[in-house]
């Protein structure tokens, strides 16, 4: 079970990439497609900046967030190749 709420990353040490949905809701409508990509807000600059398929931007969910819809062979990446600088690294994320 996930708990989505509206408060910020407690712990930030050696974060890389932090991709968040709110950072979206001014720049696209929900519907929209996100053919530019996603900001990193890490502040690593790692943004996803390349997109294949249609993920699609959403202003609401059941719980009143914003989130990105991926579908079938959707995808959003970055160029950065990680596993040159992190030979250990922890993904974390919330999907239904």
């Amino acid at each position: 079970m996930f708990a989505v709420t509206q408060a910020p990353c407690r712990s930030t040490t050696g974060m890389v990439l932090h991709l968040d949905a709110r950072t979206l809701a001014g720049a696209h409508a929900d519907g929209d497609v996100l053919t530019t990509g996603w900001d990193d807000v890490s502040g690593r600059m790692n943004h996803a900046d390349n997109a294949f398929g249609a993920p699609v931007f959403r202003e609401d969910s059941a719980h009143g967030h914003p989130f990105v819809q991926f579908s079938g062979t959707d995808l959003l990446w970055t160029t950065k190749d990680f596993q040159e600088s992190l030979p250990r690294y922890t993904v974390a994320l919330v999907a239904r």
